[in-house]
């Protein structure tokens, strides 16, 4: 097949499928298609189990050997004659029927044998098509003796068993090399590989740099109050530096690191860092929880340099406690002067005039039944009405109002509050009167 196509086997091989794509870049006929594709087939009880079953398929496909003509008495018919004047001796030559054209390639081939040169007097091949003129005698018996050669004088055995050596080393040449590389560039594959396992020579392991000792300073800075002060200089990777401060119970501190590479952690004078998020920090601000000496550690952050740092420092007073505003006094309850009032019969309502004030709530009590229409018009006076059920309940739509009128439905005494805002004079008419009917 990699002589059929000019590609190798992984181009060929869908190792997803396990099928062998190669027949469209071969022009061979469908009979031996087939046979090549069972000679690769990935299950091996799928192929040809011996080089006979070959031969025997590539046989069936070219056809069975033409059977050599009977060996008859020579016969001359009458008034004819040799034109040498004599008997013809031996076998007369033979003429081979040439095989089915097969479409051209245009990939290069190798020969992978070759076909013994008949020698004189050598019966003709199995393989060979022959015809026998008339009149000609054949030797039978050296034609049956050609069929009983060896396999190897075959040329369909020896092109079956180099295919089938072919197939078999390519196979497992393929998957050795796959399994190897994976993936080989086709410019490699015409050069033998080696393969070998070789240990990857340990790389020596690098020597630790010596790293610098520590160093720390400590330096003591005044914080007025109220008053920001801004702290510069640089400081290398092994450097750690100390600002301490006098400061109080209660004070507020504010320090803030304006340039990156260098982190701050506020300590207390216990020193210990502070309450809240204080370690390696770019700036804090807090209210200090005791009196005495705080210090600001400045140092570069990890893996940095010799770094430049700008530091601005604030140090104020607690602002004191506002004190609280006094709660306002609660309003004393207004006081409700309650009236009863009777409508004469024979009249429908009454107009009620009185005065009142912020402090007082005019209540007047109003006997009504279920059915009946009562009617409430503030004719004077800047006060407002809230209208109430005989239980106390309030009446939602008649709050604070100035007229009100509403078929009831229930009966009882009900609330009617005049409220006034200031001290002023009201007149109210108030009127029950029954429902009138169509």
């Amino acid at each position: 097949v990699v002589l059929l196509t000019g590609h190798e086997p992984q181009e060929l091989f869908d190792d997803v499928m396990l099928t062998w794509n190669w027949q469209q870049w071969a022009h061979i006929s469908p009979q031996f298609t087939e046979i090549l594709n069972r000679m690769l087939s990935y299950r091996p009880g799928d192929r040809y189990q011996s080089v006979q079953e070959v031969h025997q398929a590539l046989s069936a496909m070219y056809g069975p050997p033409a059977s050599p003509p009977a060996q008859a008495s020579p016969q001359k018919p009458p008034g004819s004659h040799s034109p040498t004047g004599s008997v013809p001796q031996g076998p007369s030559p033979t003429r081979a029927v040439p095989p089915p054209p097969a479409a051209p390639s245009n990939f290069q081939t190798v020969a992978v044998g070759r076909r013994p040169t008949a020698m004189h007097g050598d019966p003709p091949s199995s393989a060979t098509r022959s015809t026998y003129p008339s009149g000609s005698s054949t030797n039978v018996r050296s034609y049956e003796k050609s069929q009983d050669s060896s396999l190897w004088d075959n040329p369909l055995s020896v092109i079956a068993i180099g295919f089938a050596l072919a197939v078999v080393t390519g196979i497992g040449s393929w998957a050795v090399v796959s399994a190897i590389f994976n993936s080989t560039p086709e410019d490699e594959l015409d050069s033998p590989v080696i393969v070998e396992d070789l240990e990857p020579e340990p790389e020596p392991e690098p020597e630790p740099e010596e790293e610098p000792d520590p160093v720390e300073y400590s330096q003591q800075i005044e914080l007025p109050l109220g008053e920001p002060r801004t702290l510069e200089g640089s400081l290398n990777s092994n450097e750690t530096l100390n600002y301490t401060f006098s400061g109080s119970q209660g004070q507020l501190l504010n320090a803030e690191l304006e340039t990156s590479g260098v982190v701050m952690t506020v300590l207390g004078p216990n020193g210990e860092p502070v309450s809240g998020r204080s370690q390696r920090v770019s700036s804090w601000d807090g209210e200090l929880d005791f009196s005495g000496n705080y210090t600001l550690q400045i140092t570069p952050e990890s893996g940095a340099n010799a770094q430049d740092y700008r530091l601005v420092v604030t140090l104020q007073d607690a602002e004191p406690e506002p004190e609280p505003e006094p709660e306002p006094e609660p309003e004393p309850e207004p006081t409700i002067e309650t009236e009863r009032l009777n409508i004469p019969e024979g009249n429908e309502g009454v107009l009620v005039s009185a005065r009142t004030n912020a402090s007082t709530i005019r209540r007047y009590l109003v006997d009504v039944q279920a059915g009946q229409v009562l009617s409430l018009d503030l004719v004077e006076g800047p006060v407002t009405l809230s209208v109430r059920y005989p239980d106390g309940t309030l009446i939602e739509e008649a709050r604070r109002v100035v007229f009100w009128e509403s078929q009831v439905t229930q009966s009882g005494a009900y609330q009617v509050d005049v409220i006034a805002q200031d001290s002023t004079s009201f007149q109210l008419e108030v009127r029950v009167s029954d429902l009138e009917s169509d």
